[in-house]
């Protein structure tokens, strides 16, 4: 025996929902299927995936997992990951001396002879203090910017750019502004955050992962460091690192799309009100055109001018305005009651909600 580990069911969950948010559950190269282990002499554990892409470690202090001997070899995931299911309080792993690997969970014994070498798993970038800026937020900070911007976030990847949120400062001052836009819509989130590092775009999947992380432990502290000339990111939440690459490119100037002026049609719209409108229009028909009538007071939808579907609202403004339904339903879910406002049917429309001070959205109309 080379080493061993026996792991409680609660740790073994955390390594495999971290693990499976990175690691693809089909790979054309073997390696990126497997986690690396260190088993440190201080007793310390430490487990490592990526996809080249992202590279997250989870790191448990000495007395957490026992561990016998110390050693880095591979697991592969896609056994631990059945494994964790087991209903047994911990699974022990041994390394044996032939180079075979033993898995024992409650009743069950599995000996894999699949063994691929530590030295094939590939090597993540160092970020030197000395070439990076160090930002400092709580769980919760990032997850609110996250939570707020991402449903703006572009899946069109002929705009690649435009794949993740975009963090920079506010104009004028050192606080962090997160902002998504895919051409339709635009959100700005501002916050209290003080921001040393440049401008950067964190790709959707990392967004993902961080919303995870953030979502675990919203009262844990985040740090974030980014490189001064590398598209390389790294964030520590709790016990985890993350190494990631950032999308290289430069992202548009989102403020000419600020409207300086909406003072004609105003509305409140909530959840309560858009979601029965989706549901009587069905799943097929969701992201049509939604007319906002001031005039009458209604909410409109036609469906091929065979169905229409109405709802009275409270607005004032001269004329009509149609927004896609499916942005106002996913505006609706991250705040449920919001007030758009806008200067012509013709022009985007700024949204703000009294729950979020700090933030706006901006819409652009359709026609109707």
């Amino acid at each position: 025996m080379l080493c061993s580990l026996t792991i409680p069911r609660q740790k073994l969950k955390d390594v495999a929902a971290l693990m499976s948010r990175v690691i693809e559950r089909r790979n054309t190269i073997p390696v990126l299927a497997e986690v690396k282990v260190v088993a440190n002499e201080d007793g310390s554990v430490s487990f490592e995936g990526t996809n080249l892409d992202t590279a997250p470690t989870i790191t448990f202090p000495a007395g957490e997992i026992a561990v016998t001997g110390q050693a880095v070899f591979l697991l592969n995931f896609p056994l631990f990951n059945r494994l964790h299911r087991i209903p047994a309080d911990h699974m022990t792993v041994t390394i044996n001396g032939d180079g075979s690997v033993t898995y024992k969970a409650g009743q069950i014994t599995i000996t894999s002879k699949h063994m691929i070498p530590a030295l094939d798993f590939p090597s993540t970038m160092v970020m030197d203090n000395a070439e990076t800026d160090i930002s400092a937020m709580t769980a919760a900070d990032l997850g609110r910017l996250i939570r707020l911007a991402q449903h703006c976030i572009s899946t069109e990847e002929t705009r690649y750019y435009l794949n993740g949120l975009f963090f920079c400062r506010k104009p004028g001052e050192q606080s962090l502004r997160v902002v998504a836009t895919d051409g339709h819509r635009l959100a700005a989130i501002d916050s209290s955050v003080v921001w040393r590092g440049r401008e950067v775009i964190i790709p959707t999947p990392l967004v993902k992962l961080l919303a995870y992380l953030a979502a675990k432990d919203p009262e844990g502290d985040v740090m974030i460091k980014t490189h001064r000339e590398r598209p390389h990111i790294q964030i520590h939440i709790g016990n985890v690192s993350v190494l990631a690459k950032l999308i290289d490119g430069n992202y548009p100037d989102y403020t000419r799309v600020l409207p300086a002026e909406y003072d004609d049609i105003d509305v409140t719209l909530t959840k309560a009100m858009l979601a029965p409108m989706a549901a009587a229009l069905g799943e097929t028909d969701r992201n049509r055109a939604l007319e906002i009538d001031p005039v009458n007071g209604m909410l409109k939808a036609n469906v091929y001018k065979e169905l229409e579907v109405t709802c009275p609202i409270e607005a004032t403004g001269s004329a009509s305005i149609g927004f896609n339904l499916g942005y106002l339903c996913a505006q609706a879910s991250v705040t449920p009651e919001f007030r758009l406002q806008s200067k012509s049917p013709n022009s985007p429309a700024h949204i703000t909600s009294e729950s979020e001070p700090d933030a706006a959205w901006v819409l652009m109309p359709m026609r109707v």
